[in-house]
């Protein structure tokens, strides 16, 4: 079995001597530097497996990390109708399959009512639409969108998920029936 196309056509990647992260439904395949800050951030747990682009079944998010021209790059990912996301803090570019964010994809599930974390500008739509936004970090792109900001930190984020938790009441269960 041979795996979709990336996002973006290899020959484009090839064209601008990309170094990419292509996201896949659990392992990943990356080209990129192997200096590059992107890499400390992906499988923290160790759990998932670098791979080769053509061994995943599907790529679910391409992240460009270096390319000669990074704008036109980009620029040929809009050209196809995809979600384009300059992350201008990083000086990396990422693509999503068609024009679907994170709040639309939580939609067509039928999902209206839910708390969101974000750090950055592709996580925009997200917020706004979320009964609670949660930014993390400070990212300038999100000022003004979330409730909430935390320091991008495990401990401020987990704090404040136990300070949701505590706030949200529980979900009451349907009696049982009395034995007889």
């Amino acid at each position: 079995m041979s795996a979709p196309a990336p996002p973006l056509p290899l020959a484009e990647a090839e064209r601008h001597r990309a170094g990419y992260l292509a996201d896949g439904p659990w392992d990943y395949a990356y080209t990129g530097p192997a200096d590059h800050p992107i890499r400390a951030r992906v499988d923290q747990g160790g759990l998932a497996r670098r791979v080769e682009l053509a061994e995943l079944p599907e790529v679910v998010k391409f992240l460009v990390v270096d390319a000669t021209d990074l704008a036109a790059f980009a620029e040929a990912g809009r050209a196809l109708g995809m979600t384009v996301n300059h992350h201008l803090d990083e000086a990396i570019v990422d693509f999503a399959p068609g024009t679907t964010t994170k709040w639309e994809a939580l939609a067509s599930l039928g999902i209206d009512e839910y708390d969101a974390f974000g750090n950055d500008v592709n996580d925009l739509d997200l917020l706004r639409n979320a009964r609670h936004s949660v930014r993390v970090g400070s990212h300038p792109g999100l000022d003004g969108v979330a409730r909430v900001t935390v320091a991008a930190d495990p401990q401020a984020v987990a704090a404040e998920i136990t300070r949701l938790t505590a706030a949200t009441p529980a979900q009451a269960t349907p009696a049982q029936p009395a034995q007889v």
